[in-house]
């Protein structure tokens, strides 16, 4: 059977939204006979595999994987990339949903605009209201090189945009299981090893992102955030390796450094020992970068110049103010969403 478009669902412990994750699938607009589902779980401990198992007995083309041990959605997603056989693929993650069509549109876009990677918007679905989320105002409405709008490469998810296959494999991208966030560094390798342009479907909805309670940024675990300034080191590396343009480089770097910045303010309830790791990595990554970090923001320059100078206890006291005078739940599920939509486990 041949495919025209792989989604690729990571799961964990995940029983409580599969169905509608799965079903939204199934009833795409675009043929599910066309669709490729590939479900890699990740050793979950409740019952996630079994409701897997019955969708997988009803339907020949959902194609299920369990993994023997948890290893993380960056590894799960990157193993199931192995196993897609069409010529593009998709992202999913278990507590979301797709629109019906969001497979019709994306498909027909990357084919008829001849492009690399097709991207669209998300709405950001809460317990109380709907939010239609749009920071992609910037892009034009046409296909574009990403080098004539950098903000291109600081896309940091997966699961709202569909790829060229060949590429990926080709290119041997991964999703890396050591840095956070392993979305952004996959989307912008895959930029840098595109020679084609890329397409944002500013105005179409097609990703609903669920949030409740329990999935605000809050709750993400620290030796995800931990990963950040590693994830940064390394995709530095990357860039100078690929010989990116210098400012386009500055613009990158300088974008995704922020995240580390902001990341100090939403983890001052850690113990003193790990709160202090993480203003060394900070320091660490700066260190190491080849170019002067310019934070835009006032806050983020007075932060980042305790941060270098290593002041510890002031760090800590300035983050706890920045974030109780912003503390809002839709900035955090916003800011959550930017940095990386990822499953626990």
């Amino acid at each position: 059977m041949t495919y025209k478009v792989s989604v690729i669902i990571p799961t964990y412990n995940a029983e409580k939204s599969i169905k509608r994750c799965i079903d939204s699938v199934i009833n795409q607009t675009f043929g599910f006979e066309n669709i490729e589902l590939l479900i890699c779980d990740d050793k979950s401990t409740d019952n996630t595999q079994e409701l897997i198992k019955d969708y997988a007995r009803k339907y020949n083309n959902i194609k299920p994987i369990f993994l023997e041990k948890n290893c993380g959605p960056g590894y799960v997603r990157g193993l199931t990339i192995e196993n897609a056989t069409s010529p593009y693929i998709m992202f999913l993650d278990s507590d979301d949903a797709y629109e019906k069509d969001i497979c019709e549109v994306l498909y027909n876009s990357i084919q008829s605009n001849c492009v690399d990677y097709v991207q669209c918007n998300f709405k950001i679905i809460t317990e109380d209201k709907d939010i239609t989320y749009n920071d992609e105002s910037y892009f034009p409405d046409y296909p574009f090189i990403p080098e004539e709008y950098p903000r291109a490469y600081t896309q940091s998810m997966v699961w709202d945009k569909i790829y060229k296959t060949k590429i990926v494999k080709n290119k041997n991208l991964k999703l890396y299981k050591t840095y956070f966030p392993d979305d952004g560094l996959f989307n912008i390798e895959f930029l840098v090893n595109s020679n084609s342009k890329i397409l944002i479907l500013k105005d179409y909805y097609g990703y609903n992102y669920y949030i409740h309670d329990d999935s605000l940024t809050k709750s993400i675990p620290y030796r995800n955030i931990e990963k950040y300034p590693k994830g940064l080191i390394k995709l530095s590396d990357l860039l100078i390796e690929k010989q990116i343009d210098s400012k386009l480089y500055d613009t990158i770097i300088n974008t995704l450094y922020y995240y580390i910045l902001f990341n100090l303010t939403i983890t001052t309830d850690l113990n003193k020992k790990d709160y202090k790791k993480e203003i060394d990595n900070a320091y660490v990554a700066e260190k190491y970068l080849p170019i002067k970090i310019r934070p835009t923001m006032k806050w983020t320059r007075i932060l980042n110049e305790l941060v270098m100078k290593k002041r510890y206890s002031l760090v800590r006291y300035y983050c706890k103010t920045i974030n109780s005078l912003s503390q809002s739940k839709i900035l955090l599920k916003i800011y959550r969403t930017r940095i990386n939509k990822f499953n626990k486990g």
